[in-house]
């Protein structure tokens, strides 16, 4: 079976058009202009059975509770609930509501939690 060319994408950070194969070594570059030490966790998304589909995910260490939508957490914990896949308590804290479904680490927002629940999620997407 051949393979597809994997599709074009485009940096975020300065609108360059990259390959899945330089992708990696692009972003890093970013990084180092901005500072001698890495600054964030670099995730790589593709579709299974489809390698021609890819995103690169930029996580920041320095997320915080600030950075996740309240709201937002609560709806998805209401939506589960209406589907009766879970039983936590929707009028619980957001900050407990994350504790509860693992999406915090030391008080500190996990990647999936950034990914789901940020009000800005283009900031940790490069």
């Amino acid at each position: 079976m051949t393979l597809l060319p994997s599709s074009p994408g485009q940096c975020l950070v300065c609108r360059k058009d990259i390959s899945r194969k330089s992708a990696e070594i692009h972003l890093i570059s970013h990084k180092k202009k901005k500072s001698p030490k890495p600054s964030a966790y670099l995730i790589e998304v593709t579709a299974q059975g489809h390698p021609e589909y890819w995103m690169y995910l930029s996580s920041l260490p320095d997320a915080t509770l600030e950075d996740i939508n309240p709201e937002e957490v609560m709806r998805f914990l209401r939506h589960m609930q209406d589907e009766r896949r879970s039983e936590i308590d929707v009028t619980i804290p957001f900050e407990k509501a994350l504790e509860r479904l693992n999406l915090l680490s030391s008080g500190v927002p996990t990647n999936t939690a950034i990914l789901m629940f940020a009000k800005d999620p283009h900031r940790f997407i490069i």
